[in-house]
């Protein structure tokens, strides 16, 4: 095959496998991104609908916190616990009835409010109902005793203020299924007359379906959503066939749908995502739910929202930019392609007349037809062709020194990736364990000068590798995409605690914990850490015994702060703004600790986007700090 053959084949194939590994890269780069941002797009979509989800609820809570406050409530208590019927008594109902008609028609998916007495087997007091556009007061000689309904019973056992909400599931009436079908969430406080005796609970039934629908109704098409129970049960699904099924003798649930999804109903496990395949339109579907928790006095019963949506739907667009960038490509491959044959049968040419020359001086005979007047590059080859057999022989003696140098040269290359690839901490472990066995071997033939320098070499690599490792772990930290969630502090403060127990008693030291809130949005995992690290500081810094830790909580207008206090040490003045620095401590500073705790601290605090500040008297150190705001994440 002839030079200028070779070329024009080399340089289409290269075109060509440039062309096809760009595209290859491109497409499998680009699926990725798309990918991603599928998960990411119904991630959010599934955030922010259980974000709103739980807000609506929490306006069912207000409401039913509301009407059991109101005057009129409190006056047919009392009435009701002196067994009266006065006019009075009759006015607060009526006036009752006023205010749950008006709230019915402010709240559309309210299907009835009540209020239901002790007395008389439970015999409801006011009620109000919802049918079909009507809003229409329940008379006198049709309330119902409700004594031996479970949402009664257990809104009576509550404690004043505690909200209670029954399980989700279709109404009955006198023990049947209402027809049409009416999914009802109940939510019930119980009401107190005079000495904080309850005489009744003020309940609101909540429609479900009509609740949904207005939660969902302005949502994107595209979009397909579910709602299911702690249990799995389906309490919405695009099919209301699935629906309800342990209601109606035929449970559907989300195991037997999506089996990868039967995870999230196991403790600790808040999210999951599957990607399925609809066998009856053989469309691939992302499907995400995420745990809503709308009881924070029970934490094992939640709801679980979920979205799914097709691949197709999610990745519209880009699959059009996707498309209009591979027809450029394509088009872009062909000019290149073009060019390429044009300009290898330019540069062939005089590349012949070179390739004849070597053939020439390969065979000894003289080097003839050398395109020397050629301008360019070839020109200047030609040229410098023309004065190689000249100095052929020195350059390759040349070569071959130049060539020793460079073999040598890479075996040191060699030999430093070696030694830099090896294991930095390895030498500090066999410094360690050779002053170790030093010690252990002779300890009879070595001096006390000897032994106490192989003891300070031995703690100095150990301290050596605590600060490594102390290091590794300051440079973990934010890594990941925690989520803030409600979280108890005062459990955090407690297991820390008992982490440290046997310590505490054997030095006496008196645990004082302030009142904290009772959920707190925060990153539960870090904040454990904080409070370690903050108990270990105070620990370590304090050399007598008998001496008080103090976990402090104050809320403030601006938010909680958080501290933790102890006695018996101080830190010298000017040196409190240098503690959080990393591998740096006071002068008072008496333990052995690896200088990294405290920058731990500072940034775990910094993460939760709070602030950290330390204050010293003459015989206290107070560690305060804040974990920032619950909206805080979003800006994160």
């Amino acid at each position: 095959m002839k030079i200028a053959s070779r070329i024009n084949t080399l340089v289409t194939t290269s075109v060509i496998i440039t062309a096809v590994s760009i595209g290859a890269i491109f497409f499998l780069g680009f699926r990725a991104i798309i990918n991603r941002q599928q998960e990411e797009s119904i991630e959010r979509q599934v955030y922010s609908e259980s974000g709103r989800l739980t807000l609506a609820l929490r306006e069912l809570d207000n409401d039913v916190h509301l009407l059991a406050t109101l005057p009129l409530v409190q006056i047919i208590g009392e009435e009701s616990v002196e067994s009266t019927s006065s006019e009075r008594m009759e006015a607060a109902r009526s006036q009752l009835s006023d205010v749950f008609t008006e709230m019915l028609r402010s709240k559309p998916y309210y299907a009835q409010i009540r209020l239901i007495g002790i007395a008389d087997h439970g015999r409801e007091i006011v009620r109000v109902n919802r049918d079909g556009t009507s809003l229409i007061r329940v008379a006198e000689g049709a309330l119902q005793q409700k004594f031996d309904r479970t949402y009664f019973q257990s809104a009576i056992a509550m404690k004043p203020g505690q909200l209670f909400l029954s399980p989700i599931n279709l109404n009955r009436e006198r023990g049947k299924l209402t027809e049409p079908h009416q999914p009802m969430l109940r939510a019930a406080i119980r009401v107190d007359a005079r000495a904080q005796a309850p005489f009744g609970a003020v309940v609101i039934n909540l429609d479900f379906g009509r609740f949904i629908e207005a939660q969902f109704s302005r949502s994107e098409s595209k979009y397909s959503y579910f709602i299911t129970n702690s249990s799995g049960d389906y309490l919405m699904h695009p099919d209301p066939k699935m629906t309800f099924g342990f209601d109606l003798g035929s449970p559907h649930l989300i195991h037997d749908e999506y089996p990868d999804l039967g995870v999230l109903y196991q403790t600790g496990v808040d999210t999951a995502m599957a990607r399925v395949v609809d066998p009856a339109t053989d469309v691939s579907r992302l499907v995400h739910f995420r745990k809503v928790y709308l009881f924070p006095d029970n934490p094992d019963r939640f709801l679980c929202l979920g979205i799914a949506a097709s691949h197709r739907d999610l990745s519209a667009g880009a699959m059009s930019i996707s498309r209009n960038a591979m027809y450029a490509t394509l088009v872009l491959v062909f000019v290149m392609l073009v060019v390429a044959i044009i300009a290898t049968r330019l540069l062939a040419r005089p590349l012949e007349k070179i390739t004849l020359a070597a053939q020439s001086l390969a065979r000894g005979d003289d080097v003839t037809q050398l395109p020397v007047d050629h301008s360019g590059e070839i020109g200047v080859l030609a040229r410098s062709f023309d004065q190689m057999a000249l100095s052929l022989k020195r350059k390759e003696a040349e070569l071959v020194d130049a060539n020793e140098r460079l073999i040598a040269t890479n075996e040191d290359l060699e030999h430093f990736v070696h030694i830099a690839a090896h294991d930095l901490r390895e030498p500090l472990r066999k410094q360690r364990n050779y002053s170790d066995l030093l010690q252990l071997e002779f300890a009879d033939d070595i001096n006390n000068d000897a032994a106490d320098y192989l003891d300070a070499i031995s703690r100095c690599s150990t301290q050596m590798q605590e600060m490594i490792d102390a290091f590794r772990e300051l440079t973990k930290l934010g890594f990941g995409n925690p989520v803030r969630q409600p979280t108890s502090m005062r459990t955090l403060i407690e297991s820390c605690l008992s982490n440290v127990q046997s310590e505490l008693m054997e030095r006496n030291v008196s645990v004082r914990v302030d009142e904290f809130p009772d959920r707190f949005d925060a990153y539960p995992t870090l904040v454990q850490q904080l409070y370690a690290h903050l108990i270990r500081n105070a620990l370590d810094h304090v050399p007598q015994n008998g001496f008080e830790l103090h976990m402090t909580a104050k809320e403030t207008a601006g938010g909680w702060i958080f501290g933790v206090r102890n006695t018996g040490s101080s830190i010298p003045a000017g040196q409190c703004s240098e503690v959080f620095q990393i591998f740096r401590k006071s002068e008072a500073n008496r333990s052995d600790g690896k200088g990294v705790g405290l920058s731990i601290c500072r940034k775990i605090v910094e993460r939760h986007r709070g602030t950290i500040s330390v204050d010293s008297t003459e015989n206290a150190v107070t560690f305060e700090f804040t974990l920032g705001a619950a909206d805080d994440q979003a800006r994160e």
